[in-house]
């Protein structure tokens, strides 16, 4: 029953509840939590107070579900850290790849490529700046996937006269991946520069990344330059935000 000398609102209370409850694991993953008339006598509110609360636990992305199937406390999610541990060997010499990174967690990446080819620049979002007075990019996209759950869509981006007539422009996996080719190529990148922005997923993220209600995404835009400015390659990665961590060990020389 809701205290009446409580100063939250009735469904803050029931929300507040049920996500403690959560937290310490009364309700663990996939476990169904009770019905909206089951928490509307418990609590000795109307329903839709009960869907009040359930709504905003929906929204911060601790239950799914829908009216008819029930609500579920969300299953653990495999977890993946961003780094820069991608853009350079390392000391053994050998280039980290999406696959290697996720078996040093315990996790089963893969990848799958849903697009390679030439792209006009005009069609590009706007802050995407690359072509160097061409028509046309390439464009590699694909869908990266931990344990089986897609976790990324991943845009890579390259000028035609860097990509065209090499493996960039094929429909097939790069191994090693592409910061080891753009070296091999001659484009060893001199620097990074990453822009991060968080955002609402589109209905189309959403629906290949499988996002939950309420689950935004994170953007980062990755532009890789070599030494005499030329920018080389953009890439676009767009994350579920529940399952990933942004991590980033940055030296400093004096």
């Amino acid at each position: 029953m809701v205290n009446p000398r409580d100063p939250r609102t009735p469904y803050q209370q029931i929300a507040d509840d049920l996500r403690e409850k959560i937290t310490r694991g009364v309700y663990g993953p996939g476990d169904r939590l009770p019905s909206y008339s089951e928490l509307s006598r418990t609590w000795n509110v109307s329903v839709p107070t009960v869907q009040r609360a359930l709504r905003t636990l929906k929204a911060e992305g601790l239950i799914t579900g829908s009216t008819g199937k029930g609500l579920f406390v969300r299953e653990q999610l495999p977890m993946m850290a961003v780094s820069a541990s991608y853009l350079a060997p390392g000391p053994d010499g050998t280039w980290p790849t999406w696959k290697s990174e996720a078996a040093k967690r315990g996790m089963t990446g893969t990848q799958r490529l849903a697009y390679v080819g030439r792209v006009p620049v005009d069609d590009l979002p706007d802050d995407i700046a690359i072509s160097g007075g061409e028509e046309n990019v390439i464009t590699r996209r694909r869908i990266m996937y931990l344990d089986g759950v897609p976790v990324q869509l991943a845009d890579s981006i390259y000028p035609l006269s860097v990509a065209e007539g090499t493996p960039l422009a094929e429909p097939q996996p790069i191994p090693g991946g592409t910061p080891k080719l753009l070296a091999e190529l001659g484009y060893q990148p001199w620097e990074y520069e990453e822009i991060v922005t968080a955002r609402m997923p589109t209905p189309e993220e959403a629906d290949q990344l499988q996002l939950a209600d309420g689950v935004p995404v994170i953007r980062i835009m990755r532009t890789s330059t070599t030494a005499d400015g030329r920018v080389v390659e953009v890439m676009v990665m767009t994350l579920a935000a529940d399952r990933h961590q942004l991590h980033y060990r940055l030296p400093v020389h004096t």
